[in-house]
């Protein structure tokens, strides 16, 4: 297959879902940390609410993350956590991204 036609495939592969900046931040810290409050993210990504909500229910909606609300010490906490899919699909799409990008004297 020509480098070309790899590149056109491999563009075509991108996961969507994952080549927002912001998702894909969301999901990096989620898989480096296992799990995090959403005032944390807010803090980290400096971003407002309205702003994380709109990402995260995307990423939660397509199972990349799990959403669980609790009370600890008597407060409110959203507990974000990325699901074995959103493992996956991380894992694939560094792979494709790599694969796009690699060394083109390769």
């Amino acid at each position: 297959m020509s480098r070309i036609k790899q590149i056109n495939n491999g563009v075509s592969e991108i996961d969507k879902v994952l080549h927002s900046p912001l998702r894909l931040n969301i999901v990096l810290i989620l898989d480096e940390l296992e799990y995090c409050d959403a005032v944390f993210l807010v803090n980290q990504l400096n971003i407002s609410w309205g702003n994380l909500s709109t990402h995260l229910n995307v990423l939660v909606n397509e199972k990349y993350v799990s959403s669980e609300k609790k009370f600890i010490e008597k407060k409110p906490k959203t507990i974000l956590s990325i699901t074995q899919l959103g493992i996956e699909r991380l894992q694939s799409y560094k792979q494709n991204m790599t694969n796009l990008i690699g060394d083109k004297n390769e």
